[in-house]
């Protein structure tokens, strides 16, 4: 009994230490900590809002009415000291855009037409003085002035120049319209004694009415006179005949052509295809003289048209013969240009081949007519309008015109149509003034086709036909 009397005493022994425990953590919190919670930090009320009463001590309204009325003498930052020994950033120099000629032209230009010759010799360089002279002399005293409506443009490269035109007029009204006076600025690039890249002007080109002029100048001397006077060269000869092509001027592009190896037709053909397409020169390296050598080279003319779609080229073989050595234009390459035109004037059903050259009958230009058609289509009467200009400019000129038909159809109908549309592409020619007696006409029917009229399994090619509707026209001077 006593044992286990004894084991029930000491079992209560420990709740009760536990509960002892409780009650003192309890009184400590609200007699100590509570208190001290409440001290340290604003109170919330009852509702549990959290709100903050303005009389507690402590609240935003104390803390508001116990701000100073200004914040007074704020302290002086403390420095750091700078690192010792680090490295300075390296930053890289900008490169200044290098100027180039069309900077330079520009700058001439804009010299001259304020008047300062000086400025303007001093860029053109040479003998700055006599440049000065020349310059006054044309621009000043003979009533020179550049181009209105006509920038400086580049004209191409020949070895290693870079050759810009400055078109200029007269003044008074003299020089024709549409046809001002070009005078050629020959730049090279150097390296200055800085080691920097520079444009300087090599040689001045101008035309024979200037050219005269400065020569009779007492004020400027030999030298400067040479620089100034040149032999035209394969480039300038190159860009005389486009020029001359450009304004449909044929008989001024003849004359620059050895007219043993160009035909009258090539010429006559490139005219068509400028103003047809409506053909530019591109505005960097237009033109380009390659394959250099003391009487040969070959003059690449870069082009484009927005109504082509395409940037293309042609070339110019260039050679120099005769006493006096002067170049010509000795083969006209049509190259990507006839392709290119070819292919942007080929969408519709009627094909449109300038010039096709062909054995034995050497290059011929070409108008096309629709299927049994014998009228003129508005860019045949173009065509024929661009060959009667050239027909009135020497009455002992002549035109062969010959008349062609596809196969359809039987051989003397076909020979009536064909000679129908020969004699149609003459009524449009005499009607720009030719007379009659320069044009002659003759019609071959389905005899010589130019493309086949079926394909290779035997049946109908509508569009090799389409070729075969067509006249040939032949230039006899």
């Amino acid at each position: 009994m006593e044992t286990r009397g004894s084991h029930s005493g000491s079992g209560l022994a420990a709740p009760v230490a536990v509960i002892a425990v409780v009650l003192v953590s309890v009184a400590l919190f609200f007699l100590v900590t509570r208190p001290a919670m409440e001290n340290a930090s604003p109170g919330a009320d009852s509702d549990g809002k959290g709100e903050v009463e303005t009389n507690s001590p402590g609240s935003l309204a104390d803390m508001k009415t116990s701000q100073p009325d200004s914040l007074g003498e704020i302290p002086e930052p403390i420095e750091s000291p700078e690192p010792a020994n680090l490295p300075l950033p390296v930053v890289p120099p900008v490169a200044a855009a290098e100027p180039g000629p069309a900077e330079l032209v520009g700058e001439i230009s804009k010299r001259l037409a304020a008047g300062d010759f000086a400025g303007a010799g001093q860029l053109l360089g040479a003998d700055s003085g006599a440049g000065a002279a020349a310059l006054e002399a044309i621009f000043g005293d003979a009533g020179y002035e550049l181009a209105a409506g006509e920038k400086p443009a580049e004209v191409g490269v020949i070895g290693d120049v870079v050759r810009w035109v400055l078109p200029v007029r007269k003044r008074d009204g003299s020089t024709p319209p549409g046809e001002p006076e070009r005078i050629f600025i020959d730049l090279v690039k150097k390296v200055n004694e800085q080691g920097e890249i520079e444009w300087l002007v090599q040689k001045v080109h101008y035309p024979p009415a200037i050219d005269a002029l400065i020569g009779s100048l007492a004020a400027v001397p030999d030298s400067a006179a040479g620089n100034a006077r040149a032999e035209k060269d394969a480039l300038m000869v190159a860009d005389g005949f486009i020029t001359a092509i450009r304004r449909l001027d044929y008989e001024t592009a003849l004359q620059v052509c050895n007219q043993q190896t160009v035909p009258e037709e090539k010429i006559a053909g490139l005219c068509i295809v400028f103003e047809e397409g409506q053909i530019r020169l591109r505005q960097q390296k237009p033109l380009v003289a390659t394959a250099l050598s003391n009487d040969k080279a070959w003059v690449i003319a870069h082009v484009d048209s927005n109504k082509l779609g395409e940037p293309t080229e042609f070339g110019l073989v260039m050679k120099r013969s005769g006493k006096e050595g002067r170049w010509q234009v000795t083969e006209i390459n049509f190259g990507k240009l006839l392709d290119t035109y070819i292919a942007a004037s080929e969408a519709g059903k009627v094909p449109f081949t300038p010039i096709k050259s062909r054995p034995g009958s050497g290059d011929m230009l070409v108008l096309y007519f629709e299927y049994d058609k014998a009228e003129l289509l508005p860019r045949a009467r173009r065509q024929v309008e661009i060959l009667a200009g050239i027909l009135k400019t020497d009455g002992s000129k002549t035109l062969s015109i010959v008349g062609h038909a596809d196969a359809l159809g039987s051989e003397n109908y076909n020979v009536r149509l064909s000679a129908a549309r020969a004699a149609a592409v003459k009524k449009q020619i005499t009607a720009y003034g030719v007379p009659a007696n320069q044009v002659i006409t003759d019609g071959l029917g389905e005899a010589q086709p130019w493309k086949s009229n079926k394909r290779n399994d035997g049946t109908d090619d509508p569009r090799g036909r389409s070729y075969n509707r067509r006249a040939e026209l032949g230039l006899h001077f």
